[in-house]
């Protein structure tokens, strides 16, 4: 047994010699090295510009016409087919219809789709909002697309909001003044070119 114990301490240094020499010759057959993939990615955009062009009387040289349209701070008579791009219109009837032209162009780097929502058109307005040209065209980098907004005094009568009372007439005005200011909301989505 005492020679056991005299090998003892030489035995398990040995076993540690040999571990340290197993680490180091495992460490060195082993290998790293790294490299750059060579790709940046810069994301493409979505947006779109606005413009607007001038409200028309839709009316105008027909019998539905209403001769007791007045635009206010007119001088002259006025061209009913460009009214300018802010008008203010007194004793507009049911019935009566005004619409105007926007111009929504691409100026991102992707392909979109446009999508036109009325905001403010309930069932308790006395404006109806209705859009023409709104498909669902995709719309190139750099290309326009026309949409005609039309506002039709409703003929509906179940609308009790004075429409011949002189008295509601400054109602009327800022509840077109909201309607139009706040209705037209524009969005922008990005196209697959798969879809």
């Amino acid at each position: 047994m005492k020679k056991i114990k005299k090998y003892f301490p030489l035995i398990i240094g040995l076993l540690l010699l040999l571990s340290v020499a197993a680490y180091g010759t495992r460490a060195y057959f082993s290998d790293s090295t790294s490299q750059e993939a060579g790709i940046e990615l810069t994301l493409g955009d979505v947006d779109v510009e606005g413009t607007p062009g001038t409200w028309k009387y839709n009316q105008f040289n027909t019998e539905e016409h209403n001769d007791k349209i007045v635009i206010v701070g007119a001088e002259t008579e006025p061209d009913f087919a460009d009214l300018g791009t802010e008008v203010t219109i007194k004793n507009a009837r049911p019935g009566d219809s005004f619409s105007k032209v926007f111009t929504f162009k691409n100026t991102g780097t992707l392909d979109q789709k446009l999508a036109f929502t009325t905001t403010n058109n309930n069932k308790d307005s006395i404006f109806d909002v209705t859009w023409n040209g709104t498909s669902d065209e995709v719309v190139k980098p750099g290309n326009s697309v026309q949409v005609e907004m039309i506002v039709t005094v409703s003929i509906d009568g179940n609308h009790q909001h004075g429409v011949t009372d002189s008295a509601n007439t400054s109602d009327l005005k800022s509840t077109l003044n909201k309607l139009v200011s706040e209705t037209v909301e524009v969005n922008a989505v990005q196209t697959n070119a798969l879809e």
